[in-house]
């Protein structure tokens, strides 16, 4: 057992079974947190751990998204329903859902309109961060997915964000080159410290 708590390292498939089966959310909760400290989570799991993604309870679903994070494995058999969570009522089911679909690239392409939608339509700068970490993952996009991307940078410019540098990144990534980036955000910014961080985040990635 750990040393550190009293859950242990390990958990048999019988009892992870029995746990995720169980109707009582908080039992299955339990069985999920148990898992997460597992060092291993034996795909016969893996229907199970499907079903609980469509759980009518958040936090289930939520805590199915942290440990598929984990085993990658098992996840890349539920991409419809983790690109289903996209449209959750729940922010933070949105958020970790486009986070589990970008530790999936390449295999959730044909999901990155998910994520433009979240883009265009949500107002939580976290998910935001999450659709275009996802929207990054695929470069030489096609125009409709740099475009929105672009928007939120020049947005990123006019309010000095401080998420600006994880957007160049992107925009990098999405294969936009150091001085179209330049040309395009140079325009929104009427500020030296904010022309400054645009030059910075684009030197530290050009050389990196």
């Amino acid at each position: 057992d750990c040393v550190y708590c009293d859950r242990p390292i390990s958990m048999s498939v019988t009892a992870a079974e029995e746990g995720l089966a169980d109707s009582s959310p908080s039992v299955q909760l339990d069985t999920l947190i148990d898992l997460s400290e597992a060092h291993t989570v034996h795909s016969s799991l893996s229907e199970q751990l499907g079903e609980l993604l469509r759980s009518d309870e958040n936090i289930v679903a939520i805590y199915t998204l942290f440990l598929l994070r984990n085993h990658l494995e098992i996840a890349r058999h539920h991409i419809e329903a983790v690109g289903d969570l996209t449209i959750s009522e729940s922010p933070n089911l949105r958020h970790e859902s486009l986070s589990l679909l970008a530790d999936l690239a390449p295999d959730t392409q044909h999901l990155v309109h998910a994520a433009l939608t979240r883009l265009q339509r949500d107002a939580e700068p976290d998910i935001h961060l999450a659709a275009i970490r996802l929207l990054s993952c695929y470069p030489n996009a096609e125009e409709d997915v740099i475009s929105p991307v672009l928007h939120y940078a020049y947005e990123a410019v006019r309010q000095a964000s401080e998420d600006l540098g994880v957007i160049i990144e992107a925009l990098l990534a999405l294969g936009l080159t150091p001085d179209k980036i330049r040309d395009e955000l140079s325009q929104y910014s009427s500020d030296r410290s904010t022309q400054l961080l645009i030059d910075q985040c684009l030197e530290i990635d050009v050389t990196e």
